[in-house]
């Protein structure tokens, strides 16, 4: 919720050789509509969308277009409590330090084969250890890391959540995390568990099992994180429900007479 967000349509060149002329237009006028020109937006749960343009990759139509667009929504961004730009804003010494440390104690897991991941306490005690190797000064003491933790959770060095299932851990490499939650909605080849969008969770692990940075325990927060994020929903304590896995309409009306796709639980 009021995150600034542009809609960008591509394919804009298909658009105008296979549909009719209008089309376009009225999409756009139907994203304004739903989207842009909504009163407390943020109540229904949507971001806040400031403007919606077509592209072509291939024409280039709209794309200097689209790179101002980007540079002014980007420039006019405040923070929620300040009225200062945030790309004016000054960035303490000791939060450019506690990024450095985090990219280093996220290396050094990763390399040795462990979750780029810590808990609360292991977290605090590593990044105390780390700076006082370096001749640094540790934070005073936890409101001030707090402070410095959720910068960087807002501009996208680590993750940490105030969940209760998870605000004792601290992602130290958002991409990895990524990675992982892509596992388990990803394609079929990958992820064949995941039948008409169900899978049981005790299958996780197989579905980690190739990957050379796979967690230790996939059912401790990965299950956690993908119930937050609405990706994978915990249907009982062992089934998974993946929305976007779910057979679509067109494939229910596309099945031949006779097969089966119904979902099961």
């Amino acid at each position: 919720p009021n995150s600034a967000v542009l809609i960008v349509g591509t394919h804009y060149d298909l658009v105008r050789q296979q549909l009719p002329p209008s089309w376009s237009e009225d999409l756009q006028q139907l994203i304004r509509e739903r989207f842009i020109n909504v009163i407390d937006a943020d109540k229904l749960g949507l971001p806040r969308v400031l403007d919606t343009i077509e592209v072509s990759c291939k024409s280039r139509h709209n794309i200097k277009l689209l790179c101002n667009l980007i540079y002014d929504t980007v420039f006019s961004l405040k923070s929620p409590s300040s009225k200062e730009r945030l790309l004016e804003q000054r960035i303490p010494a000791t939060y450019l330090a506690l990024e450095d440390v985090v990219a280093h104690l996220a290396l050094e897991r990763r390399l040795s084969g462990r979750d780029p991941v810590l808990t609360s306490e292991r977290y605090q005690a590593l990044v105390t250890a780390e700076l006082t190797s370096r001749g640094m000064k540790p934070f005073r003491d936890t409101a001030e890391l707090n402070q410095a933790t959720s910068f960087l959770h807002e501009n996208g060095v680590l993750l940490h959540y105030d969940d209760a299932t998870l605000k004792e851990l601290y992602f130290l490499d958002p991409q990895w995390l990524c990675d992982m939650l892509a596992h388990v909605v990803t394609i079929r080849e990958i992820n064949p568990f995941a039948k008409n969008g169900v899978m049981k969770l005790d299958d996780l692990k197989h579905v980690f099992k190739g990957s050379s940075c796979a967690p230790v325990d996939a059912k401790s927060y990965i299950v956690s994180l993908l119930n937050k994020f609405e990706v994978a929903l915990t249907w009982d304590n062992r089934t998974l429900l993946i929305p976007c896995l779910l057979p679509s309409m067109e494939q229910l009306r596309a099945a031949p007479n006779g097969a089966d796709i119904r979902v099961r639980i």
